[in-house]
């Protein structure tokens, strides 16, 4: 996909590293967590998913937020559905974004807000889902993350019942928080995101997911 950035840090991957030659046994879901989690700012990858988002500036005019999302999970990440309140949204949805990866889009316009719902997995793959949604307007900005554990969103058997997903997110933007730092305790482990909103005259959602708690 042209809008996720960066090299999928998967066991093959870390098995014919320089770093790790020789090394037989597989890599662990919090190894290739952690791998993924150090290497975060370390390449040009983040670079990259920059400079696509300054390309689509190009072509669609200055408004609106940049939205990166980066997986340190250990495991491959998917997009389950978006939501979109105000303005428009160009290069979603991001369908799968693999460990270590970025996965990029702008959400146009000088009034913006939006919604994603993701598919996220603690160490031992239990599933949960992942509630991200930001908002900007011409005076502040506002971002909120959240854990569903129940799988509420992908378990909803009607448009209300999703609705009520999508309301819980827009009620969590009235906060008007520019930082989240969100932990989920699972029955094997946890799950933590952190992330925020920011600048003035063209924002940036950057937020990351990770199994790995020690770095709260």
């Amino acid at each position: 996909m042209e809008n996720v950035f960066g090299t999928a840090i998967t066991n093959e991957y870390l098995k014919n590293h320089p770093d790790y030659e020789g090394r037989t046994k597989d890599f662990s879901v919090k190894e290739l967590a952690q791998y993924a989690l150090d290497m975060m700012n370390e390449n040009l990858e983040n670079d990259n998913a920059r400079e696509y988002l300054k390309k689509l500036h190009e072509k669609y005019g200055s408004e609106g937020v940049d939205c990166m999302i980066y997986n340190a999970t250990g495991a491959p990440m998917k997009s389950i559905d978006y939501k979109i309140w105000e303005g428009g949204v160009i290069s979603i949805p991001l369908e799968t974004i693999e460990n270590g990866q970025w996965g990029v889009f702008l959400h146009s316009k000088a009034t913006a807000k939006g919604a994603l719902v993701l598919d996220a997995r603690y160490e031992s793959g239990e599933k949960a889902e992942w509630l991200l949604g930001w908002r900007i307007t011409n005076d502040s900005n506002s971002c909120f993350a959240d854990f569903s554990e129940s799988l509420t969103f992908s378990k909803a058997k009607s448009f209300e019942e999703k609705e009520k997903v999508w309301n819980q997110i827009e009620e969590g933007l009235t906060k008007n928080l520019v930082l989240f730092n969100k932990v989920s305790k699972g029955k094997t482990g946890y799950l933590v995101t952190r992330g925020g909103i920011g600048g003035t005259k063209r924002p940036v959602l950057d937020v990351m997911l990770s199994i790995i708690s020690q770095d709260i």
